[in-house]
């Protein structure tokens, strides 16, 4: 079980999410929470569904 109080919130401009074909080497993506939330999974050229790979937020100038 987790704890909230070790949660705090983060502004959707400081997320971005990394996202990679599964077929083709070199296409991948950076998008952010709201591109996500009105797209969906984003997809590659070659019509196949990216993989989440990894989120990353930005702490600099981070007042929070």
């Amino acid at each position: 079980m987790y704890s909230l109080t070790k949660y705090f919130e983060i502004a959707d401009h400081r997320v971005a999410m990394f996202w990679q074909c599964p077929h083709c080497e070199d296409s991948n993506a950076w998008y952010g929470p709201d591109w996500y939330q009105d797209n969906g999974t984003p997809a590659c050229e070659c019509g196949a569904d990216l993989d989440y790979i990894k989120t990353e937020i930005c702490l600099i100038g981070l007042d929070t």
